[in-house]
């Protein structure tokens, strides 16, 4: 972290903060491209973060960082500004060592500010957990083409710059915790620095090689240096979406990926840094949030919405909705049971993709922490039961950790209420004596997604979440681990809502049965015979509205 103490003031005497985030990135004065993308990414980092306000600025492009932080030194007798400053570019090297902080002076010299601090976060692609997207997106390429980890070598191409030894330090740390991660090589390799890309990639034994451009907006590096590089024409394909692979002199098959800034799990990543300085910025001077002196910290208060239909969440629950000041909430609540916040309260919306559940995650947890250090009532608003596959654990975990008041309002979960509102019971007398419930999902890139199925396979009655994308693997590993595959299966769709449907099969036929009733997730599967019991049982979910 670094203080530009030789221009910024403390705010000794101040009674209050209004606190800035300045994203600085790189930018190009020639790629409008590379700056909408950070421009977008800004737009997901300021709903996550506890800033007043937001900004971006560039160091190459408009509007300048020096521009940016000119009008925000304005401080009155009463107010003082503070600014934390994420680089949004790869690699602590020449432009976050030498032109950002030369750019910030200059703009606070020019504004002769006499009412701000300003406090420098290390790069977003320094965090470690960008080791973990550049894993998820060599694992998604690999899958595409069915190319077996074990045979594929990496290559992390960095932009790299002679001026600044750092710039490569990033990089190759990366390089060094992704070559333990299964894959038969990893290399990395710089535009403008040593070691360059065609040496590295001819010293490459395997015949299968991902590029990961560890780029930020990529622009003319992605599609034409890393290309020229290498002897070729640009790449087929676009910036977004890079095509198919193609094969050199010696035989390799080169695949180029999207540079790691069209990533969304970078916004994630890089509100976490920004939330975390905040929350180190306010204990450091015994403050809280932007109101006079040391206010009392906030709470957190995570709540299950249940499974959908807005009259089912609990009485407690719609108290403490209607109470909050900041509602964090997944992707898919019903608008009606947001409706139920008050006005003024500001709702965030933190849904996670499928994608990217950690980056996501720890995003969440520094989010609820520096909105409670805020002095905010905050309400985490969860489907179905926060404790039930909802990760409320680990934010809860967050919160204790930095000292935050607490608490957990219980939910209707769709793994009882699914069944339920199909009319079908997961134990019936004589029939099914118990119930499992698990998970289709894991973000454990080591394991295989659903070996931890065949623990509960023999269960009487089981019911299966975020499952819908893998049914037929489900249903044949099921088979494989003994289940008959004529044992009913039932998948019910926006289970308690007016749009509820549901299509029933077996495990030899539910694949089918589903692809012709078109059903979409999220989605609850019920196996066992219960789930042929409740053919005559469901109402119609309208005669329940």
């Amino acid at each position: 972290m670094t203080s530009i103490d030789d221009v910024a003031t403390r705010d000794a005497g101040r009674s209050a903060v209004h606190h800035v985030l300045l994203i600085a990135a790189h930018g190009s004065s020639t790629d409008a491209r590379a700056r909408e993308q950070v421009q977008r990414h800004a737009a997901r980092i300021g709903a996550l973060v506890p800033h007043d306000q937001t900004v971006v600025g560039f160091a190459r492009g408009t509007p300048s960082v020096a521009d940016v932080i000119a009008p925000l030194a304005a401080g009155t007798a009463d107010v003082t500004t503070h600014v934390t400053v994420l680089p949004f570019m790869t690699s602590a090297g020449h432009y976050a060592q030498q032109v950002l902080p030369r750019l910030l002076h200059d703009g606070l010299a020019q504004a002769n500010a006499t009412g701000v601090t300003v406090q420098i976060t290390l790069p977003v692609g320094g965090s470690r957990r960008v080791v973990a997207v550049l894993q998820r997106r060599a694992l998604r390429r690999a899958a595409q083409e069915r190319w077996q980890p074990r045979d594929v070598a990496i290559l992390l191409v960095g932009h790299g710059t002679r001026r600044q030894s750092r710039s490569r330090d990033t990089a190759l740390a990366h390089a060094r915790a992704l070559a333990t991660r299964g894959w038969g090589s990893v290399q990395a390799a710089f535009i403008d620095d040593d070691p360059e890309i065609a040496p590295v990639v001819a010293a490459i034994t395997q015949r299968q090689v991902i590029i990961l451009p560890f780029l930020i907006g990529g622009a003319a590096h992605h599609l034409v240096d890393i290309p020229a590089a290498l002897g070729f024409a640009p790449f087929p394909g676009t910036a977004d979406a890079p095509g198919a692979p193609i094969e050199d002199a010696d035989g390799r098959r080169l695949l180029l990926d999207a540079p790691l800034g069209s990533d969304d799990a970078l916004s994630d990543i890089a509100a976490s840094i920004a939330a975390r300085a905040w929350q180190r910025w306010c204990s450091r001077r015994g403050r809280v949030g932007t109101g006079a002196g040391a206010a009392k910290p906030g709470s957190v208060h995570l709540v299950g919405a249940g499974p959908g239909a807005a009259d089912l969440i609990t009485v407690r629950g719609q108290r403490a909705v209607q109470r909050a000041d900041v509602i964090l909430h997944d992707r898919l609540l019903s608008p009606d049971v947001l409706a139920m916040a008050r006005p003024d309260a500001r709702l965030i919306d933190v849904g996670k993709q499928a994608t990217t559940p950690q980056e996501s995650q720890t995003a969440i947890n520094d989010a609820l922490v520096a909105e409670a250090l805020a002095g905010h009532r905050v309400v985490r608003l969860k489907g179905g039961d926060p404790f039930v596959f909802g990760r409320g654990t680990e934010e809860l975990d967050a919160c204790h950790a930095a000292g935050i008041a607490t608490r957990v309002t219980p939910g209707l979960s769709s793994a009882l209420a699914a069944p339920a509102a199909a009319g079908i019971p997961v134990t019936e007398r004589h029939v099914s004596r118990g119930f499992a419930v698990v998970t289709a999902s894991t973000d454990n890139v080591d394991t295989p997604m659903l070996d931890h199925l065949r623990a509960v396979a023999q269960a009487d009655t089981l019911v299966v979440l975020m499952g819908h994308a893998r049914l037929r693997a489900i249903a044949a590993l099921l088979v494989e681990a003994g289940r008959d595959e004529q044992t009913p299966v039932v998948c019910i769709e926006r289970a308690t809502l007016p749009g509820q449907r549901i299509a029933r099969g077996t495990l030899a036929t539910i694949g089918d049965a589903t692809d012709r009733a078109g059903l979409q997730a999220p989605m609850v599967i019920v196996i066992g015979a219960t789930a042929g019991r409740g053919a005559h049982r469901s109402l119609d979910v309208q005669q329940l509205v």
